[in-house]
């Protein structure tokens, strides 16, 4: 991820640290940021907001098992930022935001969006600032997401087709001393194939 017109790269990394030739994924006078990696069905894609001319494009770009780039697109314009990304057996979800909304795509192995919009998960105006503390994970029968905003933890689903269930807060009761208040940063969630574990 660079700044100033260089390249948005990727690199394969021996399991005894040594690297490979690094691979360029996008390259122009632009702004690259907030890389996400994920992997499914022996691929890899790579998902990043690229800003070019004060104008965000939200990016993705399939990649083989060694690193190698296969294609790339522009997913849609206007989003804020990559964040998550998650593999469900067929597709991934990959989440991104546009300073208000927290949104998600569906994307094929290659990268290609499944459908023609993202769709709207939540209100992010009270997110984290300045990269919201998101995370995503397939709970086995659909996307399980959940995200800080402020003092509140917030929760919802994603089915197998895209259709979202509106989102909830996360009730804990967990005590503070007087006079302290909670804000919530970050948060990471997993599934173990009976339960979901979330940590923030």
């Amino acid at each position: 991820s660079t700044r100033e017109g260089g390249p948005a790269s990727s690199i394969r990394i021996r399991r005894d640290g040594s690297d490979r030739l690094v691979q360029v994924l996008a390259f122009g006078p632009s702004e690259q940021r907030q890389p996400v990696l994920g992997a499914g069905g022996g691929r890899l894609l790579a998902t990043w907001v690229e800003m070019e001319n004060e104008e965000l494009t939200f990016r993705s770009a399939s990649l083989t098992a060694e690193g190698e780039p296969l294609s790339q697109r522009i997913l849609s314009r206007g989003s804020s930022g990559a964040l998550d990304m998650a593999w469900n057996g067929q597709e991934f979800l990959a989440l991104h935001w546009d300073e208000e909304r927290l949104l998600a795509t569906r994307l094929t192995i290659d990268g290609e969006p499944v459908g023609q919009h993202p769709v709207v998960i939540g209100d992010c105006r009270d997110c984290s600032w300045p990269i919201p503390g998101v995370t995503v994970t397939w709970a086995g029968s659909r996307w399980a997401i959940a995200w800080a905003a402020g003092d509140r933890l917030r929760y919802a689903t994603v089915s197998r087709l895209g259709t979202v269930l509106p989102p909830t807060d996360l009730m804990f009761a967990t005590p503070i001393r007087e006079h302290w208040f909670r804000f919530y940063e970050d948060v990471a969630l997993s599934f173990d194939g009976k339960r979901l574990v979330i940590v923030w």
